[in-house]
């Protein structure tokens, strides 16, 4: 199996205010000018902020290769498994909505997705079972529906999320990719600033730009990012979610969605 993974995370959740994404072709375009009667510009969706929060991290491994797993779990059942390649750099991604019952963890719709390379993404589906102990661990098993077959995980909780980061320390470059069940792009880098400001460029240089707030009981940042423009699958969507940094690893998560239904995420290691 391919997997890859992510070691012990240091921490926080939710960043980020409004970014707006200009996405492009890679060629360039003559001006136009528009007569009256063209039909006014696309607008982007309107902004949803985020609804859920985080409610646990583990770190741990894929028990059979030994490569590290970080499990960010979400209030509304909805979680993330994000996992690392040999080099230690995240590499994909196992998504999905799940059910927590007496310490059961079940989920029917699990994807495990890509965060190597640009383009559309076939995620393979899945079934995740395990189980849960608040404050302590989880554990369980992620079962293909093709013949890739089946591979176990085990994982111990992590409370630095709980510790909101001053943004001082979050400030940084960093390089890493963004997917959903139908995209991937891993050209993509965001610049954070001291006072929050966010700026990134696409390979094709499309501009990101954005603004890290609290949430309004401070106890992590929230992220609402716009795209606007261009021809990018994202063009004119928004994602809503929440971000966890990683001290030790010097990562920054962003996990949500896409127009408050597809799965998204962000993941970026500091370069600088």
């Amino acid at each position: 199996m391919r997997y890859s993974s992510p070691k012990r995370l240091g921490t926080i959740l939710l960043a980020s205010g409004a970014i707006a994404l200009s996405a492009c072709s890679g060629k360039q375009e003559p001006s136009v000018v528009k007569n009256r009667s063209d039909p006014p510009a696309q607008m982007p969706a309107p902004v949803v902020l985020p609804v859920t929060t985080m409610s646990d991290v583990f770190d741990g491994s894929f028990t059979d290769t030994a490569q590290p797993v970080t499990a960010l779990l979400q209030d509304d059942g909805s979680y993330y498994l994000v996992y690392s390649g040999n080099g230690q750099a995240p590499a994909g991604a196992i998504v999905g909505s799940a059910t927590r019952t007496n310490g059961g963890y079940a989920s029917a719709d699990a994807a495990d997705l890509s965060l190597i390379g640009t383009g559309s993404q076939t995620p393979a589906p899945a079934t995740l079972n395990g189980s849960i102990m608040a404050g302590k661990s989880f554990s369980g098993m992620v079962t293909y529906s093709s013949a890739r077959g089946a591979i176990a995980f085990s994982t111990t909780y992590n409370d630095a999320y709980t510790r909101m980061p001053p943004l001082s320390l979050l400030a940084g470059t960093y390089a890493g990719a963004i997917a959903t069940r139908s995209l991937k792009e891993d050209q993509l880098e965001l610049a954070i600033s001291a006072s929050g400001a966010v700026s990134s460029k696409l390979r094709c240089g499309c501009n990101v730009t954005a603004t890290l707030a609290p949430r309004s009981d401070g106890a992590a940042y929230i992220v609402t990012l716009q795209f606007v423009g261009g021809t990018h699958p994202l063009s004119n969507k928004s994602m809503a979610g929440n971000v966890y940094f990683d001290a030790a690893r010097k990562r920054v998560y962003i996990v949500g969605n896409v127009n408050g239904t597809e799965n998204a995420l962000f993941v970026g290691t500091r370069v600088r």
